[in-house]
């Protein structure tokens, strides 16, 4: 069987201002050619399919028109396991007629897909946290564990809520609770059938992006690897936005991570789904397949602000998304900064480093009025000059404090 391992799509997020849905969609239109190119037998989406719980109707909108040409209009089955991003409801809301079209949607932890022929799949058997799908002549068993929220856990357990105990108790706990739904799904794989974990989480040792938002949390929800089962042939995880292979000598755990750079920090990240060849009873065969870099996000670095104007002149046609870094001397001025995204489209943010302090460079530059000195610091700050308003609403603050 060859399976497509894909996360963390995060339809209708923009990096700073900036949409990305065009990339996204671009992403899509490669991935159902490597899948059709692969021939591909199941596509995982393990998480994070859009960027907020209630997406706007664009991303919507792309998700399920790429849906239908990635399902081959119901005969190429797609699983795709919520994220921490994801609102299981409004996610699996399609469910009753999803299945006709090629899509298994697993919103909880508790989540029973329906069992039956649908298109080009049979869905054998299924229950809470797992199903059973034939394929052709192959069957595999699919444990599924979408983002596991300790609210979803306890709905799970049906325990009193842990809110009260300490830290450590906490993190033993959220593990344990892991390892012992994982403990019991494990014992739905067989010796004749493929073998497979689909999850949305954050496994310890994993190596953290710059973009997702709070995940650690002091390290509560990260889950010991040793938790997941040792039969699984392939683990296809979701969560962290940077690709990569946990180290664990017993099981095979794979982040896809995200389809393209959703923060600075992951400009120079490089980006791949995983094509896995698995058949039951032998070891899963790994392949990474790049990912084009639509719209790549770049960090400029230069040492004046005259030269970062003129870098942005003479690059002004690269269709990039930038960060420009500068080392300067001095404020930039409105005019300057003005001049440098007229000649180049997709500047995301402008940051001017001194080499002296700016705010004792200031305070000795006597000829400048108050005023002067407040829009260069709010320039400094912001980026762009402050408004008539909150420059009247400074002098009349600082009026106010010299007449006390």
């Amino acid at each position: 069987m060859r399976i497509l391992h894909t996360s963390d799509w995060h339809l209708g997020k923009s990096i700073e201002e900036y949409s990305r849905i065009n990339e996204q969609g671009e992403f899509l239109q490669e991935l159902e050619q490597i899948a059709d190119d692969k021939e591909v037998d199941l596509i995982i989406v393990a998480g994070d399919v859009y960027d907020v719980s209630n997406p706007p109707a664009e991303a919507e909108r792309l998700f399920y028109k790429s849906m239908s040409r990635l399902t081959k209009d119901g005969k190429r089955p797609v699983l795709i396991v919520a994220g921490n991003h994801d609102n299981p409801d409004r996610l699996t809301a399609a469910s009753p007629i999803a299945l006709d079209k090629g899509l298994i949607l697993v919103g909880t932890p508790k989540t029973v897909i329906e069992t039956g022929k649908f298109g080009g799949f049979e869905i054998v058997n299924s229950g809470s946290g797992f199903l059973e799908i034939k394929i052709k002549d192959e069957t595999a068993v699919v444990l599924t564990m979408a983002y596991p929220s300790e609210k979803r856990l306890n709905e799970v357990f049906e325990s009193e809520n842990t809110s009260t105990s300490s830290e450590s108790e906490f993190r033993k706990s959220y593990n344990e609770r892991i390892k012992e739904m994982f403990l019991e799904l494990e014992q739905n794989f067989r010796p004749d059938t493929i073998n497979l974990v689909a999850g949305h989480f954050h496994i310890k040792g994993g190596e953290v992006s710059e973009s997702e938002r709070d995940i650690v949390i002091g390290g509560l929800y990260a889950v010991e690897s040793e938790s997941l089962p040792s039969r699984a042939q392939y683990i296809a995880m979701g969560h962290l936005h940077r690709m990569q292979k946990i180290n664990d000598a017993e099981r095979v755990i794979y982040y896809s991570g995200s389809p393209m750079a959703y923060k600075k920090g992951e400009h120079s990240q490089a980006k791949a789904v995983n094509l896995v060849e698995v058949l039951a009873g032998l070891p899963a065969v790994v392949e990474k397949i790049y990912l084009k870099n639509y719209r790549p996000v770049e960090v400029w670095r230069t040492q004046s602000i005259e030269a970062a104007i003129e870098l942005c002149r003479e690059r002004s046609d690269d269709d990039c998304l930038v960060y420009i870094e500068i080392i300067s001397d001095r404020t930039i001025k409105f005019s300057e900064h003005k001049e440098m995204t007229r000649l180049k489209s997709g500047i995301l943010y402008v940051d001017v480093q001194h080499r002296e302090s700016n705010l004792e460079k200031l305070a000795v530059e006597e000829d400048k009025t108050i005023e002067q000195e407040f829009f260069e610091f709010y320039m400094l700050k912001e980026n762009c000059p402050p408004s008539q308003e909150l420059v009247q609403l400074f002098l009349q603050l600082v009026n106010e404090e010299a007449d006390e």
